[in-house]
């Protein structure tokens, strides 16, 4: 379980530009960006309401199905979420940051 609460700001703000997700059996995803467009293409690929909608449903299915649990504190801005949930999704190894050329 990670509390992404007890992260400092330096690590926030040294971010990839870009970052992988293996799916189970289907092609990787790969997403490029800041956190918040890289969170901003997830919900629209999902066509989530809200960012925080879409984090929602991410955050289950990994609790679900691959038995990961990550706790976000909630009302959060998009774009600090955007942040903590990327740096969360980094330090689990369900995101990995794409080797740069």
């Amino acid at each position: 379980m990670i509390f992404p609460r007890a992260v400092g700001r330096g690590a926030l703000s040294k971010l990839p530009h870009a970052i992988w997700i293996p799916a189970g059996g289907n092609e990787p995803a790969f997403y490029r960006g800041s956190p918040l467009e890289i969170v901003q293409e997830m919900a629209d690929d999902m066509q989530a309401p809200s960012l925080e909608a879409a984090v929602g449903v991410i955050l289950e299915g990994l609790a679900k199905n691959r038995r990961v649990t990550i706790l976000l504190p909630k009302g959060l801005q998009d774009e600090a979420l955007s942040r903590i949930f990327i740096y969360a999704l980094l330090e689990t190894g369900v995101g990995r940051e794409m080797p740069k050329a």
